[in-house]
């Protein structure tokens, strides 16, 4: 082992551990956060409104809009594309953690249980893009929900159950 794979090893925490968590969750909004700080137009205006933040505020006012002389589309693009699968990607680890930490695994069952899901998020948002679903389409997973739902409810933060 080499003097500076040493040095890294005894300088970063144990991986699972809490301050590995905490590096691991703070690492992103450090940097993006320096990055804002060195580099405002570049990081926001350039990147973070052009790309992430600009689209949806265009997609909500139904045109495109401009910030500081930018100019936001409501379409998709490689780039946000990749951050968010990045974003997912870089979630991966502590979505593992956390179903080891409930005891739940990747089988068939939890595959199946959430392909609905997947399979309906990708599909209203290809609906939704065009205008085919209409300005109500965001209640459908609640009614969906509600439907399914069975003939007691338990009220969040607390011990109260409604009937039907």
């Amino acid at each position: 082992m080499s003097t500076v794979t040493r040095r890294v090893e005894t300088a970063l925490p144990e991986t699972g551990s809490r301050e590995w968590w905490a590096l691991y969750l703070i690492a992103p909004l450090v940097l993006i956060g320096g990055g804002l700080l060195v580099f405002p137009t570049l990081v926001y205006d350039r990147f973070i409104w052009q790309y992430l933040w600009g689209p949806v505020v265009a997609d909500s006012a139904g045109q495109p809009v401009a910030h500081e002389g930018i100019r936001a589309v409501r379409d998709l693009h490689a780039v946000n594309t990749v951050t968010y699968l990045a974003a997912v990607v870089y979630s991966l680890p502590g979505l593992r953690a956390y179903l080891d930490q409930l005891d739940a695994s990747f089988d068939a069952r939890l595959t199946y249980g959430f392909a609905p899901i997947i399979i309906a998020g990708g599909a209203m948002r290809a609906l939704e893009d065009p205008g085919l679903l209409g300005d109500y389409a965001v209640w459908f997973p609640v009614i969906l929900r509600s439907r399914s739902s069975r003939s007691t409810h338990h009220i969040p933060y607390s011990n109260q159950r409604l009937s039907r």
